[in-house]
């Protein structure tokens, strides 16, 4: 059975999986409104996995 870390962990990586496949499906010129996501996607990372987090929003070219 897995621990509580493990299932927070598992979750932030299922979130990332499905945000790369929507990047995937996206023209790259129009990628701007997928930032909003990986900024909602890391701060839920940062609370509920201290020390595991993404990049500030603008942190990207």
């Amino acid at each position: 059975m897995a621990h509580a870390k493990d299932r927070e962990l598992l979750a932030v990586l299922d979130r990332l999986a499905c945000f790369a496949e929507r990047i995937a499906a996206t023209n790259l010129s129009d990628v701007g409104h997928l930032q909003g996501d990986l900024q909602e996607i890391g701060t839920g990372a940062a609370h509920h996995l201290p020390g595991v987090g993404l990049p500030a929003a603008g942190a990207f070219p």
